[in-house]
């Protein structure tokens, strides 16, 4: 009879390895190369588009989906509805429409107004900090016509945001 390896009772659990990060919960509709044609882009005529380019190996991507997934349903809660239309965009199963977006890395937020691709962050914005995002696009997109801003709470001072700052890439 053979003995067992000394390291035997040492072995160590790789199934984790498997899948590194579980896919958190898909906020907003799912983009593929055939929506972002056919629905997406005719769409941001009327409202604003902003869609989050994640994938399922990034944790940060996929917490910065939650978090603007979050700021949709409060504002779809509002009495004049949401005002934007959130996407998410997995790289991993979208290349093509990664590359059609230029995502060269994730997370990676994106509005698109009247069929015009602009980039908000590639980072990791705290709660506050994508409720004024969202808040400056829409209020920029609504003096050029496209849906409306949402009304800040009463008693809630603006803060100065600069919008070119969140395009540089």
């Amino acid at each position: 009879m053979s003995s067992l390896p000394k390291n035997f009772g040492s072995a160590i659990d790789l199934s984790a390895l498997k899948n590194p990060v579980q896919a958190a919960e898909l906020s907003g509709i799912s983009i593929t190369q055939g929506n972002l044609m056919q629905d997406v882009l005719p769409a941001s005529h009327a409202q604003v588009v902003i869609l989050i380019c994640w994938s399922a190996r990034s944790a940060q991507s996929q917490s910065v989906m939650a978090a603007l997934g979050k700021l949709h349903t409060d504002d779809s809660a509002k009495p004049d509805g949401a005002g934007w239309l959130l996407g998410n965009v997995n790289v991993d199963l979208e290349p093509e429409v990664a590359q059609a977006l230029q995502v060269q890395t994730v997370p990676l937020a994106l509005a698109i107004i009247q069929e015009q691709v602009v980039p908000l962050f590639e980072t990791v914005p705290t709660v506050p900090q994508l409720r004024l995002v969202v808040d400056k696009v829409l209020s920029l997109a609504a003096e050029r016509g496209v849906g409306t801003a949402m009304a800040a709470p009463e008693g809630e001072v603006e803060e100065k945001f600069d919008l070119s700052k969140a395009q540089q890439r």
